[in-house]
Formats: C-alpha cells, sequence, structure tokens
C-alpha cells in the first residue's frame, strides 16, 4: 500500500515538474518577442529624430506601434527589390488612419524603407 502512495506522489512531482518547465518556457519566448518589438520601435522613432520628420510628433504613437513579421513581395513600394520574398518587419501606428508603413531589416535592424500611408 506505501508503495502505491510513494508512486502516486512521484507520478504527481513529476507531472507538476513538467509542467512548470513548460510554462517558464513559453514566458520566456514572449519575453524574447516583447525585447525585440520594443527594439524594433526604437529603430523606428531614432529613424524619424534623424531624419527630423514630422512623423516625430507623434513618438508615443510610435513608440507603441505595431510590430509584424511579413514576407515582403513586389506590393511593397519603396523597398529594396533585394528583400523581396524574404522576412521583413513592418511597423505601423495603431489606430492610425493613413499611417505610413515602416520597413525594418530583422538582422541589421535598420530602417530599408517606407511606403506613406494613403
Amino acid at each position: 500500500m506505501k508503495a502505491k502512495h510513494v508512486w502516486f506522489f512521484m507520478l504527481i512531482f513529476i507531472s507538476l515538474f513538467v509542467t512548470a518547465c513548460t510554462k517558464n518556457e513559453v514566458e520566456g519566448n514572449e519575453v524574447k518577442k516583447n525585447d525585440i518589438d520594443t527594439k524594433v520601435r526604437n529603430v523606428v522613432v531614432e529613424y524619424f529624430k534623424q531624419k527630423n520628420s514630422n512623423q516625430l510628433n507623434s513618438v508615443n504613437e510610435w513608440e507603441n506601434a505595431s510590430v509584424k513579421i511579413f514576407t515582403a513581395d513586389e506590393t511593397y513600394k519603396n523597398l529594396d527589390e533585394s528583400y523581396i520574398g524574404k522576412e521583413i518587419f513592418v511597423v505601423t501606428k495603431v489606430d492610425a488612419l493613413a499611417a505610413p508603413l515602416v520597413f525594418v531589416d530583422p538582422n541589421t535592424l535598420e530602417v530599408i524603407g517606407i511606403m506613406p500611408g494613403e
């Protein structure tokens, strides 16, 4: 009878341990994504500061901008053709009409193009 209890508690302990490890791994991946998104947003803000752009007036909106990864294709204007077929970051202001799309190279974290808003 004691052997059954020991095995039962060992099974519960192992299950909890495995579950905790899996959760930490997922949380770690989310933190890494948030860090990358923040770096990409900062690159865009610095780009507009260097260009003395009128987009700089809305720095807060760019600091909270949406960052997504897309595969570049021919529909993206003002983008070097060498990026077509490759994944790039596309940054745009959230809840802004006619906001430009800012393209950022995921390897160098440099702005590689801007497609004006409509």
